[in-house]
């Protein structure tokens, strides 16, 4: 059998993003496809692997004292692939969906009370700062968030290369 492990990623992403305000919307599940408030994101603007090991200074990360854990540099993926893992992460709850299953998530996440109510707070706030830009024919009323963002995740790796067939073929019985 091919060499087997599990790789955790942990990728932290700092975006802008979109707080929308849809005033259609009466934030009814099965009634409304998206909630009064919601944010979507836009244009990554930062990827670093993250880690809350103290340990983890050892393997070249160092402690961001703003974001409160250890962060280092991705240096063995290209910007295809960082920008590939970012979308793919605005692709899920609370951020957006995919499928059927990932709605039923993003309406879990998106539609809560709780956080409705944190995002009208934000709204209300950029409202009286003069920070939201009219709805136009194309564009929902919005603001311009600096956002930030983190996902874990484990990926299995499958390495070929110590797989010799001619060691885990069974032998002949012994006569």
């Amino acid at each position: 059998m091919p060499y087997t492990r599990k790789k955790p990623s942990r990728f932290y992403f700092r975006f802008e993003g979109k707080l929308y305000n849809n005033p259609t919307s009466n934030n009814l599940i099965g009634m409304d496809e998206f909630p009064k408030f919601y944010i979507e994101g836009k244009k990554l603007l930062e990827a670093l692997y993250w880690s809350k090991d103290p340990k983890s200074i050892n393997r070249g990360y160092w402690r961001d004292h703003t974001l409160g854990f250890y962060v280092k540099n991705i240096h063995d993926m290209t910007d295809d692939q960082v920008a590939m893992e970012f979308w793919d992460s605005m692709s899920k709850a609370p951020y957006g969906y995919t499928d059927v299953k990932s709605y039923n998530e993003y309406v879990g996440e998106v539609f809560n009370q709780m956080y409705q109510g944190s995002l009208q707070n934000q709204w209300r706030e950029l409202n009286s700062e003069g920070k939201i830009i009219a709805e136009t024919r194309d564009e929902l009323a919005h603001a311009v968030l600096d956002m930030h963002h983190t996902v874990s995740f484990s990926k299995l790796l499958n390495r070929d290369e110590y797989y010799v067939p001619g060691f885990t073929n069974q032998g002949l019985p012994k006569i």
